[in-house]
Parts: C-alpha cells; structure tokens; sequence
C-alpha cells in the first residue's frame, strides 16, 4: 500500500513539472502555421499566452514584414481591446489584382484589454494579398506587461542560434498548386506510341413491338360459331342413341 501512494505522489510531481514546463514554455505562434502563397484572403491568429505569476498583459504590437509586404491587413474587432493601424509607404510599390499599393500596413497594436496570467487570448487579421515568390514570413510582436515590463517576441533562428529564447511567429508559406484535382483520382494520356481515336455516331431507334392484341374478323367469329353448334348436336344424338338402348334394354328384361 505504501509503495502504492509513493508512486501517485511521483506520478503528480512529474505531472506537475510537465505542466510547469508547457506554461514556461509557451511562445506567441500563429495559426494557421501555413498559408498558400497569393492568397487572397487568408485569416491569420497570434496566440499570446500569459507566461507570468502576479502581472495582466495589457498591450500587443504586431509588426509585419516590409522586404515581402502583404496588400492590406483588417484587424478583427476584440471586445474590451482597441486596435490601432499604422501604414508605411513603399519605395517599390507592389502590384495586385486590384490595382498598384503604394501603402501598406507595416504594425497593428492591440491596447485597452488583459490577459491574466496563466491565460491567453488569440489576436486575429484578415491578411489580404499574401507575397509571392518567398517560403516564410516572419510577423514580430512585442507583448506588454501592466507591471512595466514588455517580452519582445522578435527573435529569428540562424545557422548560430538554433534554439531561442523569444522566437518571432513565423508564417509558411507553400507553392499554389497550378491545377486541380480531383482527390484520389490520377489521369494519365496513352503510352508512347499509341493514338486514340473516338468516334461519335447516331444510335438508329426501333419502335418497340405492339403489344396490341390481333383484331378477330366476323368471318372468323361466324365460323367458329358454326362449329360449336355441330359438336353440341353431334353430343345430343349419342346422348339420345344411348337412352333408347337402355330403354329397348330394359323392355326384353320385363318380357323374359
């Protein structure tokens, strides 16, 4: 029993370490975590958690990339938050569908909230013109304290530091497929070599047979009248024929 309780109490520390470890672990991330390039309209969440014991996050500034700009960014409407939309203007405009940007939004800042600690709070967009012709956006954010302190999430992975402390959320981006398909099904043309011809013709259509019954003349009705009428005389004289046989039969037995 007492080797039972012991190994409950080191499964609830290990718990209790490995849930310590996921809070003090937790970063800003983005989901979705990939979008296709292009893409028109793509809704992108930051994920802020609050990593702190005694302190409410009360702020947020989001920086999005200027060397692979997007079109435009809609903030999403958060209650108890105010969002505020700050726009640069490019050196190089971009081309879109719609038209020629010039100015593009370069931070979006999130005030007037909280997040209490050990909570979190998803901090959404409408990215509309995703870049093209780059696999990654890194989105920087810098994640403010009621206690005067800021954690600035802008940290990028190189070749020497591999593992970071505060990593910026980074966007994949993935190739646009050029065809579609459909799931599960391939199409392939002939093997080398071998021609297909398809020809089209006119199917001939043939009337059903009738289903009408043959039509009887009266000829035929007549006729078959006639018969009828013979063979019933025909039974009447054998029938008659037998009855004065027994008859005659009967008479030369009363006589002997």
């Amino acid at each position: 029993m007492r080797k039972n309780r012991l190994l409950a109490a080191i499964g609830v520390v290990s718990a209790s370490v490995v849930l310590a470890s996921g809070v003090a672990s937790a970063h800003v991330t983005i989901e979705p975590e990939s979008a296709p390039q292009g893409a028109g309209d793509q809704v992108l969440t930051l994920v802020v958690p609050n990593e702190t014991e005694d302190a409410n996050t009360i702020g947020l500034r989001v920086q999005f990339p200027l060397d692979h700009p997007i079109a435009a960014v809609v903030p999403e409407v958060m209650p108890g938050w105010t969002s505020t939309v700050k726009t640069t203007h490019l050196t190089t405009p971009i081309v879109t569908d719609d038209g020629t940007v010039t100015d593009v939004v370069s931070e979006v800042d999130w005030t007037g909230g909280k997040i209490p600690p050990k909570q979190f709070s998803g901090f959404t967009v409408l990215a509309q013109g995703l870049p093209k012709g780059v696999d990654s956006l890194t989105i920087k954010a810098i994640q403010n304290y009621d206690n005067g302190t800021a954690v600035s999430w802008i940290e990028v992975p190189d070749a020497s530091h591999s593992t970071l402390e505060h990593p910026a959320p980074v966007l994949k981006l993935t190739a646009a497929s050029d065809t579609a398909s459909t799931p599960g099904t391939t199409v392939t043309g002939p093997a080398p070599g071998v021609s297909i011809t398809v020809t089209t013709s006119k199917a001939a259509v043939t009337a059903p047979p009738s289903t009408t019954a043959p039509s009887t003349s009266s000829s035929d009705s007549s006729n078959g009248l006639a018969v009828g009428a013979l063979a019933l005389g025909a039974v009447a004289i054998v029938l008659a024929g037998a009855a004065i046989a027994m008859s005659r039969s009967k008479s030369s037995t009363s006589s002997s």
